[in-house]
C-alpha cells in the first residue's frame, strides 16, 4: 500500500470519528434543551402538598377529620401526578395539563374535610325538621330499611325525646319512632293499627351530655335496636307490614326529626343534636352498622336512601341531602350549629 493511500484512508476515517462525535454531542444538547423546555418544579411543589396530607390526615367523623375513602383518592391523584414527575413529557403544555388534574385533586380532597356542624333541636317549644318532598310518607315507610344516626341528649322534658317520626293516625296508630323513652331508654316503635314496641329494659340507656351513636333496622320479621354498634334489642314484628301498603301512606306526614311527625308537642320535643343522619333501603347487620359508624360517607353507598352528615356549614333552613332529593326543611328555631 502506498503511503499515500494510508494517510488519505486515516484521514477519512478521521473525520467520520470527528462527525460522529459532533453528532452524538449535538444530539445530547438537542436532549438537554427538550428537558431544559420543561419546568416540574410547580407539580413537584403540589405533589408534596399531598404528601403531606397523607402522612397527617385521617379519616373519620371528627372535626378536621375527612371522610370515609378520601385519603384512597388522594393516593391515586399523587400516584399519577408521579408518573407524570419521573416521566416527564417534552411539552410543558402537557406540564400544565397534569398541574391542573393535580390541583383538583386536593381541592376536592380538602372539600372533603368535616367541619364542626350538628342539627340542634329545642330552642323553643316545637322545633322540629321534616322532609319536604310530596311522597315522604310513601319514601320512609319501607317494609324493610335502617335508620341510624348521632345523637347528643339533654333533656326530655315531657314523654318522649322523639329523634324521628313518621307516623300518623287512621283507624289507629301507623308509621314507626325512634325516640327517648322511659328512664332515657331507646324507644323503637312500628305501628299499623297496632303498635309493636322495642323498648328494652337494659342495656338500650342513651346516657345524657354525651354523643351516642343509635340504629333501628326491620327486615320485614325483626325489629332491632343498637346503641354504639351493640345490638340492645329484638322484637318480632312480622304482622306490621300493612303499614307500607302505598294507598294508606298517600300524602300522609312527613319524615321528621325532632318532634313526632302527626302528635308534635312540646312535651315529645327532642332537646338536644344530630348529626350523620342516614336512611337504608336494607336492614343492616350488626357489623355493617360498626364498621361505618365512625365515618363520614361519600353518599355514593348502595342502598344509601337519604343522606344528612352535617359535615358543612349551612346557614340556609333548607338542608340538601347528600344522596338525592330529599331535603330537610328546619322549623320553629331548628338551627345548625357545633357539635359542643
Amino acid at each position: 500500500m502506498k503511503a499515500k493511500d494510508f494517510f488519505s484512508r486515516q484521514s477519512l476515517m478521521f473525520l467520520l470519528a470527528t462527525a460522529l462525535m459532533m453528532g452524538i454531542t449535538m444530539a445530547a444538547c438537542d436532549k438537554t434543551k427538550e428537558t431544559e423546555k420543561v419546568d416540574l418544579s410547580e407539580l413537584q411543589k403540589l405533589v408534596t402538598t399531598g404528601e403531606s396530607y397523607l402522612a397527617s390526615a385521617s379519616e373519620g367523623n371528627a372535626p378536621g377529620e375527612f371522610i370515609k375513602g378520601a385519603l384512597s383518592d388522594l393516593q391515586a391523584g399523587v400516584d399519577q401526578a408521579k408518573q407524570v414527575l419521573n416521566n416527564p413529557p417534552t411539552e410543558q403544555s402537557e406540564i400544565e395539563t397534569a398541574i391542573t388534574a393535580f390541583e383538583d385533586v386536593l381541592f376536592a380532597f380538602e372539600a372533603k374535610e368535616i367541619k364542626d356542624v350538628a342539627l340542634q333541636f329545642g330552642a323553643t317549644d316545637s322545633t322540629k325538621a321534616i322532609e319536604t318532598s310530596a311522597q315522604s310518607a310513601e319514601s320512609f315507610n319501607l317494609s324493610v330499611f335502617t335508620f341510624e344516626t348521632w345523637v347528643i341528649y339533654y333533656d326530655k322534658p315531657g314523654f318522649f325525646g322523639q329523634i324521628l317520626s313518621t307516623e300518623f293516625y287512621e283507624e289507629g296508630l301507623r308509621g314507626w319512632n325512634l325516640r327517648i323513652g322511659d328512664n332515657d331508654a331507646l324507644d323503637f316503635t312500628i305501628a299499623d293499627g297496632n303498635e309493636s314496641r322495642l323498648q328494652p329494659a337494659e342495656g338500650a340507656t342513651v346516657p345524657r351530655n354525651e354523643w351516642t351513636h343509635v340504629a333501628c333496622t326491620f327486615d320485614g320479621e325483626y325489629m332491632r335496636s343498637y346503641v354504639n354498634g351493640k345490638m340492645v334489642g329484638e322484637l318480632e314484628a312480622s304482622d306490621r307490614d300493612s303499614i307500607f301498603v302505598t294507598s294508606t301512606l298517600e300524602g300522609k306526614q312527613p319524615l321528621t326529626f325532632g318532634n313526632s311527625a302527626g302528635f308534635a308537642q312540646p312535651e315529645r320535643r327532642l332537646i338536644g343534636k344530630l348529626f350523620d343522619i342516614r336512611f337504608w333501603d336494607v336492614a343492616r347487620t350488626q357489623s355493617e352498622i360498626q364498621e361505618d359508624m365512625g365515618y363520614i360517607l361519600t353518599g355514593e353507598e348502595d342502598h344509601l336512601v337519604a343522606y344528612w352528615p352535617f359535615m358543612k356549614d349551612n346557614p340556609q333552613t333548607t338542608i340538601p341531602d347528600a344522596t338525592s332529593s330529599y331535603n330537610l326543611d328546619l322549623i320553629n328555631g331548628t338551627v345548625t350549629s357545633t357539635r359542643e
